[in-house]
Order: C-alpha cells, then structure tokens, then sequence
C-alpha cells in the first residue's frame, strides 16, 4: 500500500486536498509536527479550542461532515451550499458574503471545510468559457481562499478541497494560500 504523497508548507493551520494522482507541489521533508493540532501558525491570534462553538463547519457543501460530527463525538455546525448562493448563477453574493465571514466569527468554528465549486476549472471543460462565468468562479475561489485565511489568522484550521486536476490550483489567491506559512498540503495517490 502507497502512503500518500505529503508536501509540507510550514507548520500546521490548514490542509488542501488536491484529488487522488500525482503530486502538483515540490516534494520537501516530512514536517516535523506530526499532523494534528500540535502548531499554531506564526502570527495568529491564538484563541482557545475551547471558545469555539463547533468542532467543524462547511463551506460550499451539502452536510457531510457536520452531518456525521456527533457519531464522533464532535459538535458539528452548520454547512452552506444554496442557501447562500444565487439561484441562477450560483455566485455568492457580497451581502451573503458578508454574512458567512460574520458566521465564521462569531462561531469560531475550529476545522472548516471549503470546497469551492470546481465546474469551470475542470479539465473536462475544454470548450470556450463565457468570460462573465469564468470570472464569477474567480470570486468564488477568492472568497474560497479568504475563508480559509479567517481561519489560519485565528489560530484555528481549514480543509481545501480541490481535485487534483483542477486548474483552479493555478489561481493566484489559490497558489498564495498554499505556499503561506501554517498550510500543509496533502496530495490523494
């Protein structure tokens, strides 16, 4: 059996889940915190485990962790999909924007999974995009790739969730995320 492909980034605060082949990052050594909570990143505002509401929220996301939290033992909160987007494009507007970062801190959740609609950046779209699509998925990503910063400057975690052959990995705010002090980067074989 393969162990899978681990490439590190600093020290733990948040995870990125790439797909299930082939490495995308550069491989470095195994970190030296083993990969749980045992590392806060640099800078953060170090809040209490304790003050946070849930154990694990989600973000873009039909209930599927929170939904199997209590099984183990974990207080799951809440998981946004279309209650928070419009119906007809799927955008997250600004004000429902505005809303979920003012969930994120009020609920102090302590490991929230985003996973960011990945539709246009597939591989399997290779037919010519409207530019308007394009560049309302960009926003999503962005706000995507904010959402998990909140979190990483609180001291607490974030899953990303992307599959490997998305060329959202590509984005600017996307790469930033995943070389910044705090992130590890897990990569599925």
């Amino acid at each position: 059996i393969e162990q899978p492909d681990v490439t590190s980034h600093g020290c733990e605060g948040g995870l990125a889940i790439e797909g299930s082949t082939g490495a995308r990052f550069r491989k470095e050594p195994t970190p030296r915190y083993p990969p749980r909570y045992s590392a806060r990143p640099p800078n953060a505002t170090l809040e209490s485990e304790s003050t946070s509401k849930y154990d694990i929220c989600e973000l873009y996301s039909r209930p599927r962790m929170c939904a199997q939290a209590q099984s183990h033992k974990l207080n799951g909160g809440w998981s946004i999909d279309k209650d928070f987007q419009d119906p007809v494009t799927g955008r997250v507007n600004r004000k429902d924007q505005h809303e979920v970062r003012k969930m994120v801190k009020r609920d102090r959740p302590l490991t929230m999974t985003v996973s960011p609609p990945c539709t246009l950046f597939s591989i399997a779209n290779q037919g010519k995009l409207a530019s308007k699509d394009l560049e309302e998925a960009k926003e999503l990503m962005r706000f995507a790739v904010d959402m998990c910063n909140l979190q990483l400057r609180a001291g607490r975690h974030f899953v990303f969730e992307q599959p490997l052959t998305s060329r959202a990995w590509s984005l600017e705010p996307v790469m930033k995320l995943m070389i910044t002090e705090g992130v590890l980067s897990l990569i599925h074989i």
